[in-house]
């Protein structure tokens, strides 16, 4: 027996589950498209590692880091996560494209004016190529990051800026 979790289900074979799974694709897809999970929360980040200042001995060996900026890593890929999930190379970038200067970076994904950590027109959002350390994982090789600079002075939310 082989018990897909997606669909709470068990299925004799492999070529069933998928069957199943592919029938169900969209609805599965919304669902998980619609819940917000923290990279942390789902082992993908560590809560150390998510943040990095170019002070940070390990961050300052990342070219293109600058003093007076913050580093939040917002997520990465080749990683399997808790909730089933991994996210290839090249991901955001469409995104990336078309949020220019659109891009928020609050607290706990909420858009309340009092969880801003830093406004849209503050944060620059790239993506860059990173040793796993960075984000406190102990495994060998790079991941993609999808990483936010913003400058210190353009931290609105007083709590973020004790991290």
């Amino acid at each position: 027996m082989i018990h897909c979790k997606e669909l709470n289900q068990d299925f004799e074979t492999k070529n069933e589950m998928f069957r199943a799974l592919k029938i169900n694709e969209s609805e599965i897809t919304g669902l998980k498209c619609s819940q917000i999970f923290k990279s942390a929360e789902k082992g993908q980040l560590s809560i150390q590692g998510a943040y990095m200042k170019r002070n940070n001995i390990e961050a300052a060996k990342v070219e293109g880091f600058e003093d007076g900026k913050v580093y939040p890593v917002i997520n990465t890929t080749k990683y399997f996560d808790s909730h089933g999930d991994v996210h290839f190379d090249g991901l955001w970038k469409k995104t990336l494209k078309e949020q220019k200067g659109m891009i928020y970076y609050v607290d706990n994904h909420s858009f309340k004016v009092d969880d801003v950590i830093a406004w849209n027109g503050d944060v620059d959002a790239f993506t860059k190529e990173i040793d796993w350390a960075l984000v406190g994982k102990d495994f060998v090789g790079q991941t993609q990051a999808l990483i936010f600079a913003i400058a210190e002075d353009k931290i609105v939310k007083s709590s973020a800026k004790k991290v």
